[in-house]
């Protein structure tokens, strides 16, 4: 499993590269289309972390089971508790696509409401510091079930938009639409 999140872990890299020249489209969105490739390329850092706490802690299953579960632990909270970097890049998203003043906008206005909605959603996150059990724990319902399935929504929403982009026949040129 831990492989399998390292590998995702880098494939978060481009989708927010690509994310980011999309939100440079947007007039006056400079700062915040950085901001969102910048979170982007840190959450992707935040997922693969903890992948190699967990391969620590299954590399040598001889040992004392506390150390083991000491990595594992580490290797979940380090995972679900960094979900402030996913908040403010997907929020950053939100903001460029809302604050688009052009008549025909870069992406549709339900997917910066969307962002927002996915913001909320991952705030309990932040809360599996001081819960052990429960909702608020770091293997609560409402802090990595909820999360897993907003986040995944949103990257899937994501990248359909982004596939969409790709595959209009003129192609965005920075020259011809300077921020």
């Amino acid at each position: 499993m831990a492989v399998l999140v390292s590998t995702g872990a880098a494939l978060t890299a481009p989708i927010a590269a690509v994310l980011g020249v999309h939100l440079l489209r947007i007039r006056g969105a400079i700062a915040l289309a950085l901001l969102e490739f910048g979170m982007g390329c840190v959450s992707s850092l935040t997922i693969g972390i903890p992948s190699f706490f967990w391969q620590a802690a299954a590399f040598r299953p001889e040992r004392d089971p506390v150390v083991t579960q000491s990595w594992h632990d580490g290797g979940w909270l380090c995972f679900v508790a960094t979900v402030f970097i996913l908040i403010v890049q997907v929020g950053a998203t939100g903001l460029a696509v809302l604050t688009d003043p052009g008549d025909k906008p870069v992406f549709p206005r339900w997917f910066g409401y969307l962002s927002f909605w996915v913001c909320a959603a991952l705030v309990p996150g932040v809360l599996c510091r001081w819960f052990k059990t429960g909702p608020f724990a770091w293997n609560g319902v409402l802090t990595i079930y909820l999360a897993f399935l907003v986040v995944g929504a949103w990257f899937a929403a994501a990248i359909v938009l982004l596939l969409r982009m790709s595959s209009r026949s003129k192609m965005w040129r920075p020259e011809e639409h300077p921020c």
